[in-house]
């Protein structure tokens, strides 16, 4: 139950060495299997056992995709709870990049096609920044105790023991 609760939790907070932690994993395995679900998709033809075999395998990277993105979902949102920011903005992290990502950009002119790529970039960007490297805030917020004191309180109490000694 608490790797679940890690892996799919999406309340409380996440500092950003357990963001980092959870999170590079998990991106593997989505970008892994997003590429093993396209490729089969793109390369399945031929005798219909070979098309049943790249469905079944098709159906199974795009689960092991699926779970995947709910996990860097629930782990993006705890960090965005630690930097005070609603679950809301995942929809900017993440819902337009995957929008972008599938629209159909090579029918676009060049100019607003480049235009889409780099608000890609930019958003892509702004969130490894803001979700990877930024502070969260000091202090409980309206999502719970800070991480780092909390964790910092903990080490405290641990190590008392051997002060007295």
């Amino acid at each position: 139950m608490v790797a679940y609760n890690l892996f799919f939790g999406f309340e409380g907070r996440f500092g950003r060495a357990i963001f980092w932690a959870l999170g590079i994993p998990v991106g593997i395995v989505l970008w892994a299997f997003l590429d093993i679900g396209q490729a089969v998709w793109t390369q399945s033809h031929g005798s219909i056992l070979r098309l049943v075999g790249a469905g079944v395998v098709w159906l199974l990277a795009t689960f092991i995709a699926s779970v995947a993105a709910t996990a860097s979902c629930a782990i993006a949102a705890r960090r965005l709870h630690d930097r005070n920011k609603s679950s809301s903005w995942l929809f900017l992290f993440y819902g337009v990049p995957a929008l972008i990502w599938v629209a159909p950009c090579h029918l676009l002119p060049d100019m607003p096609a480049l235009l889409l790529g780099a608000a890609d970039v930019a958003i892509l960007a702004w969130q490894v920044v803001e979700l990877g490297f930024m502070r969260g805030t000091v202090g409980t917020n309206e999502y719970g105790p800070d991480p780092l004191l909390a964790d910092l309180r903990d080490r405290v109490v641990a190590n008392a023991g051997w002060s007295l000694r």
